[in-house]
C-alpha cells in the first residue's frame, strides 16, 4: 500500500512537470517571435533533456525545475 501511494506521487510530480513545461514552452515561443534562432535550437535540446529526465527519475524533474 506504502509503494502505491508513493507511485501516485510520483506521477503527480511528473503531471505537474509537464504542466510547467507547458507554461515555458509558451514564453519561448514569445522569445523566437522575436526572431532570436539560436533561442530554438537551444530550447528544443533543453526540453529533450528535460523529457528524458523526467523518464528516468523525479528527483532530476525536481532539480529542474527548481533551476527554471
Amino acid at each position: 500500500m506504502e509503494t502505491r501511494a508513493g507511485m501516485a506521487v510520483m506521477e503527480t510530480r511528473v503531471d505537474m512537470a509537464v504542466m510547467e513545461t507547458k507554461a515555458d514552452m509558451a514564453v519561448i515561443e514569445t522569445r523566437a517571435n522575436m526572431a532570436v534562432m539560436e533561442t530554438r535550437v537551444d530550447t528544443r535540446a533543453n526540453m529533450a533533456v528535460m523529457e528524458a529526465r523526467v523518464d528516468m527519475a523525479v528527483m532530476e524533474t525536481k532539480a529542474d525545475m527548481a533551476v527554471m
